[in-house]
């Protein structure tokens, strides 16, 4: 895990808890401390970091879980005074703690807004107590984390710093910075001045990531651990711990949910049957009554076929009865008449080809074999 400079915790007490419930064991990345939280992740010289979601996206980068919300705080040398009241950032040193994305973004937006080049003020890598005139700083509101701000500064309002954009960042900033939004810091968090009155400032989710290359059970294994053991791991840090949960839009992040996070949290999701249950109902039921009516349009096809053939086979009687009262040249020409009829239907779907229509057709030869026989001299 790459550790944040100033998000202070008590790191032997998240290894117990990660030793005592779950096989996944949390040591600490000893290279890259210098890399901002996502180069160290992108490097792959750390397996987790924590970093702001306003990120840009960097393929291979996979979040874990939501960890907190992240606020900007301002801080100002005491006895800072600007070359430009107007312009206050016009040639100051800017250091932005941990090189957070976020702290970047900030400075970037907002510099460009108050008309400044990137040569009218100063990103300084390290921090100078005393020399730095303004400090940018994205964590949670903690007045136990504070060890990022040095004697010597106070804390500002975006009421009356950076050229007065407050009415920017309440209501514009998410349009240029995505996910940042407006925040608070309440008057008397810090014991530091500044903060005796509240500040208005900008705030952003803080997610923890890792790479895609992490296998599938390690990231299950982590997010068990970290949502079932969030009253431990607040105990710990309320601050860094406080935003963990499960009821949050993956839609919403910079970066996609690892499989192995998502495969945890869609664990309880009914599955596919479940999910469709009543559709396919619907469409069995559907299925079942359509057969139904066609077995039904069937027997009823059948029917009217068998009452059609019932009328062929009486006339077939019929002749077969007048035989010997009336001329057998009469009765073989309505016999054949009787035939091409019944065949003439069968060609046009009236009669059906079946066990009926073949007993017609016995029938018929032997009416015909029975005129033939009549003509024979006794």
């Amino acid at each position: 895990m790459h550790l944040p400079g100033y998000r202070a915790f008590d790191l032997e007490a998240l290894q117990l808890v990660f030793s005592e419930q779950s096989p996944v064991e949390l040591t600490i990345a000893t290279e890259g401390l210098t890399l901002s939280a996502l180069a160290a992740i992108t490097s792959r010289t750390a397996d987790l970091a924590m970093v702001e979601n306003s990120a840009a996206f960097e393929a291979g980068v996979r979040v874990v879980l939501p960890m907190f919300r992240s606020v900007l705080h301002i801080a100002v040398r005491e006895d800072f005074q600007p070359a430009d009241p107007k312009q206050p950032m016009r040639s100051a040193t800017v250091y932005i703690t941990d090189q957070s994305s976020a702290g970047h973004s900030f400075v970037d937006v907002f510099t460009r807004r108050a008309g400044l080049a990137d040569g009218d003020f100063a990103k300084v890598e390290k921090l100078s107590p005393g020399q730095t005139d303004i400090i940018i700083h994205f964590g949670p509101v903690s007045p136990e984390i504070i060890d990022w701000l040095p004697p010597g500064y106070r804390l500002a309002s975006l009421n009356d710093e950076l050229g007065r954009q407050t009415g920017f960042a309440e209501e514009g900033i998410g349009y240029v910075v995505p996910k940042m939004t407006p925040s608070v810091i309440p008057a008397g968090t810090y014991p530091v001045a500044g903060n005796e009155v509240s500040l208005k400032t900008i705030g952003v989710d803080t997610l923890l990531i890792t790479h895609k290359d992490v296998p599938l059970p390690l990231v299950y294994m982590l997010t068990l651990t970290l949502l079932e053991q969030k009253p431990r791991l607040m105990a710990i840090s309320p601050a860094l711990f406080s935003g963990i949960n499960e009821s949050f839009d993956p839609l919403d992040l910079s970066f996609p949910l690892h499989v192995g996070a998502r495969r945890y949290l869609e664990r309880d999701e009914p599955g596919l049957l479940e999910r469709y249950a009543e559709t396919i109902n619907t469409l069995v039921y559907l299925a079942v009554l359509m057969a139904t009516g066609f077995f039904a349009f069937t027997r009823w096809r059948s029917r009217r076929s068998r009452d059609r053939i019932d009328r062929f086979y009486l006339r077939a009687l019929g002749i077969q009865e007048r035989i010997g009262g009336e001329a057998s040249a009469s009765l073989l020409a309505e016999l054949i008449t009787l035939e091409q009829e019944a065949f003439h239907s069968l060609l046009e779907n009236k009669l059906a080809a079946d066990e009926s229509f073949r007993i017609f057709t016995e029938l018929i030869s032997r009416v015909r074999a029975d005129i033939g026989t009549s003509e024979q001299p006794g």
